[in-house]
Order: structure tokens, then C-alpha cells, then sequence
């Protein structure tokens, strides 16, 4: 009767069992990489993330030290890839600050600072 019964378990479960699994995205990918030193001018911040990022709700910026948002930007279509042109920068830190709506509709954020030199 145990053998029936583990058998009807496993007949009944690896359906389930064959469903991919959906993930959330996470960023793979980044420049400036973070805590990175920029010696020459920063024309474009890049991030690249492990799933697609929906497009209309992912959004990424780009911050002084202070807070301050220099730059801001929408994901134009869903992708992996996020690129936010950034204004000239004076030396300083900066903070890029994403968040991001994942294909398995969960919201991923973080950040990452980076530090521009002369």
C-alpha cells in the first residue's frame, strides 16, 4: 500500500516538477561597475540584468552624492539591457539607483556608487 501511495505522489507532482522555474532578474552586469574609479568622462551608464526588465515600470537614476537625481529613465522596451545617458559630471561620488519589474512580476531595486576622478 506504501509503494501505491509513494507512486501516486510522484505520478501526481512531476508535472509540477517539469514548469519552469520563473526567477527574479538581478543585475549581472554593470558600468561604472560599483565602487569603480572613472579617470575619463562618463557618457552612458550601462546595466545589464540576468532577465528581462518590463518595460514602463523599470526605471533607473542617476544621483550626486547629496541625492540630488541628475538623470532619470524609463525602460523604453522590455530587455536585459538599461542604458541611461548621463550629463557631463563634475569629480565626485555618484549613486545609479534601478528598480526594476521582473518577467515573474516581483520588483528588484538596488544601487551602486562609483566615484568620477580627475
Amino acid at each position: 500500500m506504501k509503494s501505491i501511495l509513494s507512486a501516486m505522489v510522484v505520478i501526481a507532482t512531476s508535472p509540477m516538477m517539469s514548469l519552469p522555474a520563473q526567477a527574479h532578474a538581478y543585475l549581472v552586469d554593470s558600468f561604472p561597475a560599483a565602487k569603480q574609479r572613472l579617470h575619463a568622462p562618463l557618457k552612458t551608464v550601462k546595466l545589464r540584468f540576468s532577465g528581462r526588465a518590463d518595460a514602463h515600470y523599470s526605471t533607473i537614476s542617476l544621483l550626486r552624492e547629496d541625492g540630488a537625481v541628475l538623470a532619470t529613465r524609463t525602460q523604453p522596451k522590455a530587455q536585459r539591457e538599461f542604458d541611461l545617458p548621463a550629463p557631463p559630471l563634475e569629480p565626485g561620488r555618484y549613486r545609479v539607483h534601478y528598480r526594476i519589474l521582473s518577467v515573474d512580476g516581483d520588483l528588484v531595486q538596488g544601487e551602486l556608487d562609483f566615484l568620477v576622478e580627475e
